[in-house]
């Protein structure tokens, strides 16, 4: 009897003790899914101080970069992210649709996602689908993220750049653009469904050509 006494204050001890720490680990998943709905609000609005206000200001982005084969390229502190976060004023009907049932694992985040823009729509390719990997700092601010884009997606967008002649590229507005000798270069600047200009973001991250970003 005293055996299974003491069995039972045992048993009612770990609860007691584990009780906080599960308490602990579910605010601080909704802490982390709020902190995710945020920046995703502020992106859908193009409101660049609420997403970047959401960023460490040591944070590292590494997206895949259309200019250079979707070949992954990483941009360390705010003063770089902020070149992709800043709205393209031709492109601000993107929107960022998320997947239900985001995975958190302590402070890492980890969703599906769509980009649903008038652009990726008229050249058969929207919504863009991929995968975002977040890491959120104590604060709840994006420390690290991670972006890959879907394989067969990104199949079909490599098709949709090499399709387009460099006359139609001119032809669809890139006329003002500087010349730069390489045909390849020239429609990827001139993509007019924004692959590499503007539609192609998750947290505002455009797949943009290296060249527009300050190192």
């Amino acid at each position: 009897m005293k055996r299974l006494l003491s069995l039972v204050a045992l048993l009612g001890l770990a609860i007691l003790l584990v009780a906080p720490m599960t308490v602990s680990a579910a605010d601080n998943k909704d802490q982390l899914l709020a902190a995710l709905k945020a920046i995703i609000d502020a992106e859908n609005k193009h409101d660049l101080n609420a997403v970047m206000a959401m960023y460490a200001d040591n944070a590292v982005v590494t997206a895949q970069d259309p200019g250079n084969d979707f070949k992954p390229k990483t941009y360390k502190g705010k003063d770089q992210i902020k070149q992709f976060e800043t709205p393209d004023p031709t492109m601000m009907d993107t929107q960022i649709e998320l997947e239900p049932d985001p995975v958190v694992t302590g402070n890492d985040v980890t969703t599906k996602f769509k980009v649903h823009d008038s652009q990726l729509k008229a050249a058969g390719l929207d919504p863009a689908e991929g995968i975002a990997f977040i890491t959120f700092d104590k604060n709840f601010k994006v420390s690290q993220l991670t972006i890959q884009y879907v394989p067969t997606w990104v199949v079909k967008a490599r098709k949709a750049m090499a399709s387009m002649p460099a006359a139609g590229a001119a032809q669809a507005g890139t006329k003002n653009l500087p010349a730069t000798g390489d045909a390849a270069d020239t429609l990827t600047l001139a993509l007019p469904f924004g692959l590499a200009g503007a539609a192609l973001l998750f947290f505002g991250l455009r797949l943009r050509r290296p060249r527009r970003l300050t190192l």
